[in-house]
């Protein structure tokens, strides 16, 4: 097996002693892939940058340029190539020098070839299971690189290998610079709702148990595209591949999901959102409301809800137009919109009223809400149509309430508060 090896390096063999130069030189290339010879130190240092051998073999003591000078400059370019010295002299100041220049082996002559060839062998067997490696670790890249796909193989701290896909998403050229940036793989996803992110881990969690908990078609991330400087989503995944230095490698795969991402928002604001006002339907109440049902059952918990209707809306139709009617909703919605709590749900219900849902709260807490709104309404002032005002109607989540059931309470709430002279609030 390892006279095969031989066969699959080539060999840089400096002698200037021509009698020795030909009898080595005719069992060397007998043995090797390809064999060079040079006379001395300076030729031998040409062929070597002409030729790129795998392994030099070099006497010492040469005419112009000696062996050991040859192997200091070929060491300023190589640093790795495997060197054997030969010599007539063993001095302890030839060793040290030949060490310190990192030689692989040092032999004094005359030669046994028994001994060169057990050193070649031995060179020749890590310079073969390297080209190996490089010639797999190439193949790998090919195949990565044929991909469509963002893929990387990861430790989920830095990553090992990753296609050009993956690589231009960053605007980056090699791995060192991904990683050199990163200080961990998962620090790439944005920390986005509905979005797998480092945010999410709990104590002594690693990423790998979060994606386990996680529902496979809700693992997506998001990521910054740096050449059209804006996220992008994708969907996520990891396989184990390998286990290294007591670290699980596994290949990422992320798959391009940000139009269907975009379609899914598109098609959530047609069917969510009203067109005129562009805040939540009556769809999204309709849903909330289910939500908000069941956990108040649930938890034993309440929630109330607050009806609002524009006071004299059909005066601003017959007067100005529906043109100016339909800018007064839009206005009374930004304004309303824009003081809704994160935790409440404000929708259009149909024509001139408006809805909003405040889970865990009391109707007393939710006319305190209300009041604050309608103060907020009342400074409304369209340029047209003048100063604009509304009427709430407030109400409360009880046991075996219906959507319907609550609607009625607050409208009934709403009628007292028109009946009692608009622009105030009554809780049902």
């Amino acid at each position: 097996m390892k006279k095969d090896l031989l066969k699959e390096v080539t060999v840089l063999y400096v002698e200037d002693d021509i009698e020795t130069q030909k009898l080595y030189s005719k069992n060397l290339s007998k043995k090797v892939k390809e064999l060079f010879v040079a006379s001395d130190g300076q030729e031998g240092y040409e062929k070597y940058l002409e030729h790129k051998p795998d392994i030099i073999i070099t006497d010492i003591q040469m005419p112009i340029v000696s062996g050991l000078k040859m192997t200091k400059k070929i060491r300023t370019i190589d640093e790795e190539i495997p060197i054997i010295v030969t010599s007539a002299y063993n001095t302890i100041e030839l060793l040290t020098e030949s060490l310190d220049l990192d030689i692989s082996s040092y032999i004094v002559k005359p030669i046994e070839n028994k001994k060169l060839f057990s050193m070649l062998e031995t060179s020749a067997e890590i310079i073969v299971n390297k080209k190996e490696e490089k010639n797999r670790n190439q193949m790998l890249q090919a195949i990565i690189n044929a991909d469509t796909h963002l893929l990387a193989v990861t430790d989920l701290d830095n990553i090992i290998y990753a296609n050009n896909t993956f690589l231009n998403l960053f605007n980056i050229e090699i791995i060192e610079e991904f990683n050199n940036k990163y200080t961990k793989f998962i620090d790439i996803f944005m920390e986005q709702d509905d979005f797998i992110h480092k945010g999410l881990l709990n104590d002594e969690e690693d990423f790998m148990e979060l994606m386990l908990r996680t529902q496979a078609t809700k693992r997506n991330v998001m990521v910054f595209d740096f050449n059209k400087f804006m996220p992008k989503s994708f969907h996520f995944n990891l396989t184990p591949i390998n286990r290294k230095d007591g670290k699980d490698i596994y290949l990422a795969t992320l798959i391009d999901i940000s139009l269907m991402t975009l379609e899914k928002i598109e098609m959530q604001n047609k069917v969510y959102y009203d067109n005129l006002t562009n805040i939540y339907n009556r769809n999204k109440i309709d849903e909330e409301f289910e939500k908000e049902i069941a956990l108040a059952n649930r938890h034993d918990e309440t929630f109330s809800m607050i009806l609002i209707d524009i006071d004299h809306f059909k005066k601003f139709n017959d007067t100005y137009g529906h043109l100016v009617g339909d800018e007064v909703l839009i206005l009374l919605a930004k304004t309303i919109d824009k003081m809704t709590r994160s935790t409440d749900t404000f929708a259009r219900w149909g024509g001139e009223e408006f809805v909003m849902l405040l889970p865990k709260t009391t109707k007393e807490n939710a006319a305190i809400v209300a009041e604050h709104l309608r103060a907020d309404v009342e400074k409304i002032s369209h340029p047209t149509a003048g100063g604009v005002t509304a009427s709430f109607g407030v109400c409360q989540y009880e046991s075996n309430d219906t959507e319907k059931l609550m609607y009625e309470k607050c409208d009934e709430a709403l009628y007292r508060a028109k009946d009692n002279g608009r622009n105030r609030v009554e809780i049902s």
